[in-house]
């Protein structure tokens, strides 16, 4: 045997086995229930929406997907468990910009590195943040509620879902680039902030279309502009943050799964694959619709692109607004 082949057949050999290695997980995987960590309270879209793919992933593997919800530290409680849990495909969760994007920034001691203990899956959908004022409010726009703003320096205030939250950034964004000076009034959660609102306890938030969709068809909150860069079609009749003259406020709110670093390639590639076909399926977009989020999917290249610009993205807010770790 010539040197060549002594050199280049073993290193072949070598290749082929861990090719073989690699795709094998994803032949006899599921082979037991899964389990997908919501790092939020039951009830809001980030909860129903795993639990809607869980329950046609069930069906097409024949294997029970166990939805367990970890709720608090700004969603670091149920991350953490995905980062830490057995990279065997076994175990998924949920990410949203708070504890995946933004909290590394902000709360120095989190337990687990974003970038490299975590590995994306699929992004499952995003919806717009909604500039929310009660109804008794004498603004009817975006504009109207800067100049009342202004002519009152320090009087307004502004609900805040969870310090740290892409909301709170938003808000801060807001105060730095329209220079106005109002309150931020921090709630435990979205839905605390949005009945604030709608009580008229305080005079505005940022909030989640998904969470106050109910509200603003009750008329109990007014809808001042959406965040989106195109109108919402949920929302036609309310205009947009850049149609009103400040698009550098566009923000999404959004969700996707992740499995922790080390997951075989394979099962990623494979849920992914499956993911997206779910998502595709025409009820499963209604059902999306209704909560008033749309229903995204892509590569899993494509989700890390949108996770890395984000960073980018609310990384020079925190820094123009000289946000201070919490």
């Amino acid at each position: 045997m010539n040197h060549w082949m002594k050199t280049v057949i073993p290193a072949l050999a070598g290749c082929f086995m861990a090719l073989a290695a690699s795709v094998a997980p994803a032949q006899t995987w599921p082979s037991k229930p899964v389990r997908i960590i919501v790092p939020f309270p039951a009830g809001g879209a980030g909860d129903i929406v795993p639990r809607i793919i869980g329950e046609r992933l069930s069906e097409v593997w024949g294997q029970a997907i166990i939805v367990e919800n970890k709720a608090g530290a700004e969603g670091a409680i149920g991350v953490n468990a995905v980062a830490k849990a057995n990279p065997d495909g076994y175990t998924l969760g949920v990410a949203t910009s708070g504890p995946v994007v933004i909290g590394k920034r902000l709360f120095p001691n989190l337990p687990y590195d974003p970038k490299t203990d975590l590995a994306p899956v699929v992004l499952t959908y995003q919806t717009p943040f909604v500039l929310i004022v009660p109804p008794t409010s004498p603004a009817k726009s975006l504009s109207d509620l800067l100049q009342l703003a202004k002519q009152n320096p320090g009087k307004l205030n502004i609900a805040i879902p969870n310090s740290g939250s892409v909301q709170h950034l938003l808000s801060e964004q807001m105060k730095s680039v329209t220079k106005i000076d109002i309150t931020n009034i921090p709630y435990k959660g979205g839905s605390p902030a949005a009945i604030a609102v709608a009580s008229g306890e305080v005079d505005m938030s940022w909030a989640a279309l998904p969470n106050v969709m109910s509200l603003i068809k009750a008329g109990r909150i007014r809808a001042l502009a959406v965040s989106s860069e195109q109108r919402d079609p949920l929302l036609k009749d309310v205009p947009t943050v850049g149609e009103q003259g400040w698009p550098m406020l566009v923000a999404i709110n959004w969700n996707g799964l992740i499995a922790p670093a080390g997951t075989p390639e394979a099962v990623l590639e494979k849920l992914n694959k499956e993911i997206n076909a779910i998502m595709a399926q025409p009820e499963v977009a209604r059902q999306f619709s209704q909560m008033g989020v749309s229903a995204l999917g892509g590569t899993r290249q494509q989700f890390s692109s949108l996770m890395s610009n984000e960073e980018q993205k609310w990384n020079k807010v925190i820094t123009a607004a000289d946000i201070k770790p919490l």
